[in-house]
Protein backbone atom coordinates (compact mmCIF):
# COMPACT_ATOMS: atom_id res chain seq x y z
CA UNK A 1 0.00 0.00 0.00
CA UNK A 2 1.37 3.41 -0.92
CA UNK A 3 0.74 6.42 1.29
CA UNK A 4 2.08 9.94 1.06
CA UNK A 5 2.64 12.50 3.75
CA UNK A 6 5.02 15.31 4.53
CA UNK A 7 6.96 12.88 6.71
CA UNK A 8 7.28 9.11 6.95
CA UNK A 9 5.52 9.32 10.31
CA UNK A 10 2.52 11.10 8.74
CA UNK A 11 2.47 8.61 5.86
CA UNK A 12 2.26 5.81 8.42
CA UNK A 13 -0.72 7.46 10.12
CA UNK A 14 -2.43 7.82 6.72
CA UNK A 15 -1.71 4.18 5.84
CA UNK A 16 -3.24 3.02 9.11
CA UNK A 17 -6.61 4.52 8.21
CA UNK A 18 -6.46 3.32 4.59
CA UNK A 19 -5.57 -0.20 5.71
CA UNK A 20 -8.40 -0.32 8.25
CA UNK A 21 -10.84 0.88 5.58
CA UNK A 22 -9.72 -1.70 3.00
CA UNK A 23 -8.48 -4.81 4.80
CA UNK A 24 -8.98 -7.10 7.75
CA UNK A 25 -5.55 -7.87 9.17
CA UNK A 26 -3.73 -8.93 12.33
CA UNK A 27 -0.24 -7.68 11.56
CA UNK A 28 1.81 -5.30 9.46
CA UNK A 29 5.49 -4.94 8.56
CA UNK A 30 6.60 -1.44 7.61
CA UNK A 31 9.54 -0.65 5.33
CA UNK A 32 11.08 1.70 7.91
CA UNK A 33 10.67 2.47 11.59
CA UNK A 34 9.20 5.98 11.09
CA UNK A 35 6.42 4.43 8.97
CA UNK A 36 5.84 1.78 11.64
CA UNK A 37 5.69 4.42 14.38
CA UNK A 38 3.12 6.35 12.34
CA UNK A 39 1.14 3.14 11.81
CA UNK A 40 1.28 2.46 15.53
CA UNK A 41 -0.07 5.92 16.30
CA UNK A 42 -2.73 5.79 13.59
CA UNK A 43 -3.99 2.38 14.64
CA UNK A 44 -4.13 3.44 18.27
CA UNK A 45 -6.09 6.57 17.33
CA UNK A 46 -8.56 4.28 15.56
CA UNK A 47 -9.04 2.34 18.80
CA UNK A 48 -6.86 -0.68 17.99
CA UNK A 49 -4.82 -2.23 20.77
CA UNK A 50 -1.24 -3.08 19.88
CA UNK A 51 -0.40 -6.01 19.93
CA UNK A 52 -3.74 -7.45 21.08
CA UNK A 53 -5.57 -6.47 17.87
CA UNK A 54 -2.69 -5.84 15.44
CA UNK A 55 1.04 -6.60 15.58
CA UNK A 56 3.51 -4.12 14.08
CA UNK A 57 7.12 -4.64 12.95
CA UNK A 58 9.40 -1.88 11.70
CA UNK A 59 12.67 -2.01 9.79
CA UNK A 60 15.99 -0.35 10.76
CA UNK A 61 15.85 -0.77 14.55
CA UNK A 62 16.17 2.95 15.18
CA UNK A 63 16.76 4.10 18.76
CA UNK A 64 13.19 5.46 18.86
CA UNK A 65 11.74 1.93 18.83
CA UNK A 66 12.42 1.51 22.53
CA UNK A 67 10.43 4.64 23.39
CA UNK A 68 7.14 4.01 21.59
CA UNK A 69 4.15 2.67 23.50
CA UNK A 70 4.36 -0.26 23.24
CA UNK A 71 8.05 -0.57 22.30
CA UNK A 72 8.33 -1.37 18.59
CA UNK A 73 9.65 -4.70 17.30
CA UNK A 74 12.03 -4.04 14.43
CA UNK A 75 14.39 -5.72 11.99
CA UNK A 76 18.01 -4.75 12.66
CA UNK A 77 20.43 -4.49 9.74
CA UNK A 78 23.95 -3.13 9.55
CA UNK A 79 23.88 0.14 7.63
CA UNK A 80 27.69 0.01 7.47
CA UNK A 81 27.55 -3.35 5.74
CA UNK A 82 24.92 -2.08 3.31
CA UNK A 83 27.13 0.89 2.44
CA UNK A 84 30.24 -1.23 2.04
CA UNK A 85 28.45 -3.72 -0.24
CA UNK A 86 26.97 -0.89 -2.30
CA UNK A 87 30.38 0.72 -2.88
CA UNK A 88 32.05 -2.60 -3.72
CA UNK A 89 29.25 -3.58 -6.11
CA UNK A 90 29.26 -0.21 -7.85
CA UNK A 91 33.05 -0.31 -8.25
CA UNK A 92 32.86 -3.83 -9.74
CA UNK A 93 30.12 -2.75 -12.11
CA UNK A 94 32.17 0.23 -13.31
CA UNK A 95 35.54 -1.55 -13.54
CA UNK A 96 34.30 -4.81 -15.04
CA UNK A 97 31.09 -3.68 -16.77
CA UNK A 98 29.27 -6.30 -14.70
CA UNK A 99 25.52 -6.12 -14.26
CA UNK A 100 24.11 -5.80 -10.76
CA UNK A 101 24.34 -8.81 -8.49
CA UNK A 102 22.27 -10.13 -5.62
CA UNK A 103 23.69 -9.39 -2.21
CA UNK A 104 22.42 -10.83 1.05
CA UNK A 105 23.00 -9.05 4.32
CA UNK A 106 22.22 -10.65 7.67
CA UNK A 107 19.31 -9.25 9.67
CA UNK A 108 18.10 -9.81 13.20
CA UNK A 109 14.56 -9.48 14.53
CA UNK A 110 14.62 -7.39 17.71
CA UNK A 111 11.52 -8.52 19.59
CA UNK A 112 9.79 -5.92 21.70
CA UNK A 113 6.19 -5.51 22.80
CA UNK A 114 4.46 -4.57 19.52
CA UNK A 115 3.92 -8.16 18.40
CA UNK A 116 1.70 -10.86 19.82
CA UNK A 117 -0.12 -14.03 18.86
CA UNK A 118 -2.66 -13.57 16.07
CA UNK A 119 -6.22 -13.29 17.31
CA UNK A 120 -8.71 -15.91 16.24
CA UNK A 121 -10.95 -14.77 13.40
Amino acid sequence: MSCTGRTAFQAGIECAQKALDQFEFTGVIANADPHAIGLLRGLQKAGKKIPDDISIIGFDNSPFCEYTDPPLTSVNISRGEIGQCAVETLAAMIEQSRPGIEIRIATELILRESVGRPRKT
